[in-house]
């Protein structure tokens, strides 16, 4: 009795090799993209509320002390000390100002970033699992998944279930999600995926880690360690930048 079991080829068992690899790289890269866009949110909130709350009275600080040392460098015009001690404080202030920019209003700025449901979550891990364009290799292709991801991030940020839904079926049904046939070509392709994967992999983990490593990042790390003994660090920050400008303010009445 002949035994009419298709014996599989190298190249396809190697395919299934691959296939399975690929198939493990699109699973840590729809996690990482999903951590990314968390991290991105997260850290934007925290900044809109540290420029409203924290940075406002830095500036606010600078400008009072650059004041302060122009009013002593008025009254004893001969000291180069004090001179420069002024120029130091008006350039200091001059570059906070700037750096905070157009900080918002503390009563429009959020206080918590919107929640994300576990729904909304998973419908946005999927979409960067079948749509991350690091997993094309052709050009034209590619351009079309970065513009569909950058949709799906878009509905994330707004919260938008019903987007990313769309975007996921609208691609299901779109004769680009089809794949190619040939043993021999898939496989290059393949490999090609995995390589294109990786370095996808690597460019998201060192954007997380540019934002891991930013003083800001740590300040929130430390806020949320300090809302576990039941603080609320930048409200404690606040208060003392409120004692110190309101001690320099002091002085400057004392010089006037």
């Amino acid at each position: 009795m002949t035994d009419e079991r298709k014996v599989a080829i190298p190249e396809e068992q190697e395919l299934a090799r691959k296939l399975a690899e690929v198939a493990e790289l699109e699973e840590e890269l729809a996690d990482l993209e999903l951590e990314l866009a968390d991290t991105k949110l997260r850290h934007a909130d925290f900044q809109r509320r540290y420029l409203a709350e924290i940075a406002v009275r830095y500036a606010e600080l600078d400008r009072l002390r650059a004041q302060l040392a122009q009013l002593r460098a008025e009254a004893d015009p001969l000291s180069e000390e004090l001179l420069d001690e002024a120029r130091r404080s008006v350039e200091q202030a001059e570059a906070t100002a700037r750096a905070i920019g157009d900080a918002p209003d503390d009563e429009t700025v959020e206080t918590s970033a919107p929640q994300r449901s576990a729904s909304l979550k998973s419908l946005f891990r999927e979409a960067a699992r079948m749509l991350h364009p690091d997993l094309e290799l052709d050009p034209e292709l590619k351009r079309k998944r970065e513009q569909l991801m950058k949709e799906a991030n878009d509905a994330y940020d707004a919260g938008d279930e019903a987007r990313i839904r769309e975007i996921i079926e609208e691609w299901q049904a779109s004769p680009d999600s089809v794949k190619g046939e040939g043993v021999g070509a898939d496989l290059v392709r393949t490999i090609r995926k995995i390589a294109q994967a990786r370095l996808g992999i690597e460019r998201i983990q060192r954007e997380l880690g540019t934002i891991s490593s930013s003083p800001l990042w740590q300040l929130y790390l430390k806020r949320k360690e300090a809302e576990k003994e039941g603080r609320d660090l930048l409200a404690e920050i606040t208060a003392e930048l409120d004692v110190e400008i309101a001690s320099v303010r002091e002085e400057l009445l004392y010089v006037q």
